[in-house]
């Protein structure tokens, strides 16, 4: 059996942690067993066939897989601390761009290092993204994508990491006889769920400041918009912890809890608005569009329950793939 650990470091602590998972791997292969480890910069464009299992890991920068300019900021602070940057040139993200999808299935795992979470706020995670990508091109994932620890961003990594590694990198190996996976990761990004954490927050500062714009409203929107301001502010504060919970979390399963929740309070909020209906186009002399503001109120209602039955069965077919996966 083959394997190949491929890793983008900067500070060189991912580097020790492929360089760990690699020899873990080779125990658990055991003799006549070909393992290489090889930086990103150096790795081929592609994987060659024969490679049972593929490892590839690298630094979380802004709560995903790094890019070019996170890349330079990084090796401007190795300067600054005497320390010469492990990757020089191109990151995990443009390798798994240019790695071509299988013909036939393959079987990977993905790692990454990344600060220790603090409280509630999320440090994302560069591995999920990897390991997105490697799905994309037909692997299957042996194993949920892991964190290493780090103290600080230059390191040292955490005590036992190390060992950790090794061991990962050796369970891998059963893994793989036993042909066990996990299942496909949800099609959720990091990114969207930032952008739907931004869009609830300044919505629930707007409505919150409604007495400062409903005079400019020329009465479409009427005084029992007040009525909504509750109800409305708690779907939208319980939607953003919602979010902000599944990327502090990381799992899969955090990611598909999150948006059956995230669907259920937008169908509640939409509800409210639709019942109270705090509007009166009459004031404008256009009494005829309150019959299209109900339709598009009652097909965002459609939608939404049509977009909580589809994430419900997401996460029963995710956890029916996981108890079967044992």
């Amino acid at each position: 059996m083959r394997a190949l650990v491929i890793y983008e470091s900067i500070f060189g602590n991912t580097q020790a942690v492929a360089e760990a998972i690699a020899a873990g791997l080779g125990e658990g292969l055991g003799e006549g067993a070909e393992v290489e480890c090889v930086e990103v910069g150096a790795a081929p464009e592609g994987v060659e066939a024969g490679r049972e299992i593929i490892v590839v890991g690298g630094p979380t920068h802004a709560w995903s897989m790094s890019r070019a300019g996170t890349r330079a900021g990084a090796r401007e602070q190795a300067k600054e601390r005497g320390q010469a940057a492990v990757s020089r040139g191109v990151g995990v993200r443009e390798w798994l761009a240019r790695l071509s999808k299988r013909s036939e299935r393959g079987y990977a795992a993905t790692f990454d290092t990344a600060l220790r979470p603090r409280a509630w706020f999320p440090v994302g995670s560069a591995a999920q993204a990897a390991g997105r990508a490697l799905e994309d091109r037909r692997y299957r994932l042996l194993v949920e994508p892991e964190h290493f620890f780090v103290n600080g961003i230059d390191g040292p990594l955490e005590d036992g990491e190390v060992a950790r590694a090794r061991a990962w990198g050796a369970a891998l190996v059963a893994r793989r006889r036993a042909s066990a996976t996990v299942p496909r990761r949800p099609r959720r990004r990091p990114g969207e769920r930032v952008g739907e954490i931004v869009a609830n927050l300044v919505g629930l500062i707007v409505i919150n400041l409604y007495a400062l714009w409903l005079p400019f409203t020329f009465g479409v929107v009427t005084d029992d918009f007040a009525d909504v301001v509750p109800a409305l502010s708690a779907f939208a504060l319980l939607t953003i912890v919602d979010h902000v919970a599944a990327l502090a979390v990381g799992t899969p399963r955090a990611g598909l809890v999150a948006d059956v929740l995230a669907a259920a309070l937008a169908i509640a909020g939409t509800a409210v608005v639709l019942r109270v209906f705090p509007f009166d186009f009459g004031a404008i002399g256009l009494p005829w569009i309150a019959l299209i503001a109900h339709g598009v109120l009652i097909f965002a209602l459609v939608v939404g329950c049509i977009r909580l039955v589809a994430d419900l069965l997401r996460f029963g077919f995710h956890e029916a793939r996981a108890l079967a996966d044992g």
